[in-house]
């Protein structure tokens, strides 16, 4: 098999991710995920430290099956640094006249949150290889009882290899000085603003736009950037009843020299235990998805997709699975503030 540099191009790219929004398939560099709510914090650092436990996350991703489709496995963690400060009750006192005084418990002044957080990421395509790592901070100001405002910074790299490629032409200019890894820096940021009901969110990935290639002839060209993606997410709980809340989701993404793209859709919840929805991403797919808090510290999620484009007609959809746990989680399934 013979390839050139605008093939290389085209094996880096893999579709990235859902909600209000998302992007075309042909101009994404990152990974789709479809319980994006579940993983945010891997494409926005503001996330760290939003729950009120050590949030650890796990997943693995099989696009198009039956298709040479990426392959996606990721782990993740994150927490508040100054978790057993946050969120304290304090008892105040009403004096009354005579000796009686009635106390009554009033909830504390909101603490600022400071968050620490980290991930890998093993993304595979083809003959192509990319292991992503990534550190993060977030700050989360209390705006007032309800209202947070978070800001977070990511830092890290990208690992790119290439794997068992057979060239006809050994001279192929391409290939020319080749090698078969190579190693980017990457920096992330985002903003969060959420509440018990309401989650806004905006991020940046791969802020530092490398020129990429396993030539070195071929770094300076245009095509082999790695490209800006922007992503904007939004939720909003509204309880229905006692057991039943619906949760409205979306994400909106955009990356330079491609069109915004959106997806969207809800989940439906019933006793904080068991969730179910669904979603549609713009000329890509119809999304299914269930997931089960088994106890307070454990969770599971699914989702398979469904394409609509040309895809479907070679594919059998994809899957996706998400383990979490919430170690040191004092709290029931109800506080969570992502699900």
């Amino acid at each position: 098999m013979r390839f050139n540099s605008k093939d290389m191009k085209k094996n880096l790219i893999i579709l990235f991710f859902i909600g209000f929004g998302c992007l075309s398939a042909h101009a994404q560099q990152q990974t789709l995920f479809s319980n994006y709510l579940l993983n945010g914090y891997i494409f926005n650092p503001a996330l760290a430290g939003i729950e009120d436990h050590l949030d650890v996350r796990t997943s693995f991703r099989k696009q198009w099956v039956n298709m040479p489709g990426p392959t996606t496995m990721y782990a993740s963690l994150n927490g508040a640094i100054n978790q057993k400060d946050l969120n304290k009750e304090e008892l105040g006192s009403l004096p009354m006249r005579g000796a009686s005084t009635i106390k009554f418990k009033n909830v504390a002044p909101k603490k600022i949150r400071h968050g620490l957080g980290g991930f890998f990421l093993a993304d595979k395509f083809g003959s192509i290889t990319r292991n992503q790592f990534n550190v993060g901070y977030a700050i989360h100001l209390p705006l007032n009882q309800k209202y947070y405002l978070a800001f977070g910074m990511g830092l890290g790299g990208n690992l790119f290899r290439l794997d068992n490629v057979n060239l006809r032409d050994k001279g192929d200019d391409a290939f020319n000085g080749s090698q078969n890894l190579s190693a980017l820096p990457d920096l992330q940021s985002g903003i969060y603003f959420y509440s018990d009901r309401l989650q806004i969110g905006f991020s940046s990935t791969q802020m530092v736009a490398n020129n990429f290639s396993f030539a070195k002839l071929n770094r300076n060209l245009a095509y082999n950037n790695l490209f800006r993606h922007y992503f904007g997410t939004i939720s909003y709980a509204i309880p229905l009843d006692q057991d039943f809340d619906i949760l409205p989701v979306g994400i909106i993404r955009f990356t330079e020299n491609s069109p915004l793209s959106w997806e969207g859709g809800a989940k439906i919840r019933y006793q904080n235990t068991f969730w179910a929805g669904g979603s549609y991403r713009h000329k890509s797919a119809i999304i299914g998805m269930v997931g089960f808090s088994l106890s307070n510290w454990i969770d599971l999620a699914y989702a398979f997709d469904f394409a609509t484009n040309d895809i479907q007609f070679s594919s059998n959809g994809s899957h996706e699975v998400v383990l979490g746990l919430r170690l040191y989680n004092k709290k029931p399934n109800s506080s969570l503030k992502v699900w």
